[in-house]
């Protein structure tokens, strides 16, 4: 009975350390995941956007990023994006792009909202509607 209380307890223990490095003579013996963080993207803005996400969303693997919020951001170039290509739905609301090219290298992509964007070529937003497998927001200037 001793022995599966002193186990109880040292498993409780452990669980709650989850977060936390453990040592054992001065050697890490277990150390959490890590925030994601191996990327670089050309725009200021933007850079601050992904790395506010990874941080609110707790992502260790890049491949758990699947939505980012980066609406009235000041975004004006979305180069570096394709290191996510996991992203399934992109808020790039009300920024200043005037090229999206980047977006259409994310096939996994399903619902992307670029309103606001109103520098946008409307050509360019009609060949990304053909990647996007369920919704595209557009900017006025380019709805029929």
């Amino acid at each position: 009975m001793k022995k599966q209380i002193l186990l109880i307890i040292c498993m409780s223990i452990l669980v709650s350390c989850n977060g936390y490095q453990l040592m054992f003579n001065s050697k890490p013996i277990y150390s959490p995941p890590q925030i994601y963080s191996n990327f670089s993207v050309e725009d200021k803005a933007l850079q601050n956007c992904l790395t506010q996400t990874l941080v609110d969303q707790n992502i260790t693997d890049i491949r758990d990023l699947q939505i980012l919020n980066c609406s009235y951001a000041g975004i004006e170039n979305l180069s570096g994006l394709t290191h996510f290509k996991w992203l399934k739905t992109i808020n790039l609301s009300n920024n200043n792009l005037s090229d999206i090219k980047p977006l259409m290298f994310l096939g996994l992509l399903q619902e992307v909202n670029l309103e606001g964007n109103n520098l946008l070529p409307c050509a360019d937003l009609t060949a990304l509607e053909n990647f996007i497998s369920d919704r595209l927001l557009a900017p006025k200037a380019c709805l029929n």
